[in-house]
């Protein structure tokens, strides 16, 4: 076979979000609303750059452990986590938001908001995410407005920041555009 590999590519792989974990491990965190092989090439390219990264900072003794976290919207039941080619193996560990309650999650959110409690870690990640818990494109459209506004309401600007670039974060792949549920939302912005 052929040993040239070419590859001049001039694009800017943006990955969903890259965290420092609490155990030390760099974190992946990917979402996904459908699941194909060719997804694993996307993880693959993921942890190539990041392990670059280290390397060429001379770091790499700091990169002990890669973890690549795939959340799974409510569009998706199973998937699976292992890509094995013998020689390199992509494992992913995953996380499914089928069977979450929605509409208990957006009422217990709404209730701190009314009595000016802070709101949880949890809470929080929980609002990003409220409009992946729902099934199909057009059923997370009022989901993502509601959790936009819930978003403007935080006391914290640091939060709010946080909370409104997780939900933009995924915007982009189960959002439809042509619908314009978040202009009027991000407007507040």
């Amino acid at each position: 076979m052929p040993t040239n590999l070419s590859a001049v590519e001039s694009n800017e792989l943006r990955l969903d979000h890259l965290f420092l974990l609490e155990d030390g491990a760099v974190g992946i965190i990917d979402y996904e609303s459908d699941c194909s092989e060719e997804n694993f090439v996307k993880y693959l390219n993921y942890a190539a750059r990041v392990v670059r990264r280290y390397a060429r900072k001379r770091q790499l003794d700091r990169l002990r452990t890669l973890k690549i976290i795939v959340i799974y919207t409510a569009d998706v039941e199973k998937a699976r986590e292992v890509y094995d080619l013998g020689g390199v193996t992509v494992k992913v560990e995953t996380a499914f938001l089928v069977g979450q309650n929605t509409e208990e999650i957006c009422r217990n959110i709404e209730e701190k908001v009314k009595s000016g409690q802070e709101r949880s870690d949890e809470e929080q990640m929980q609002l990003m995410i409220l409009p992946l818990t729902v099934k199909g494109k057009e059923g997370k459209q009022e989901p993502a407005v509601k959790a936009v506004g819930l978003a403007k309401q935080m006391k914290d600007r640091r939060k709010e920041t946080e909370v409104l670039a997780g939900i933009l974060t995924f915007a982009d792949k189960v959002i439809d555009e042509e619908c314009g549920c978040l202009r009027p939302a991000l407007q507040l912005l």
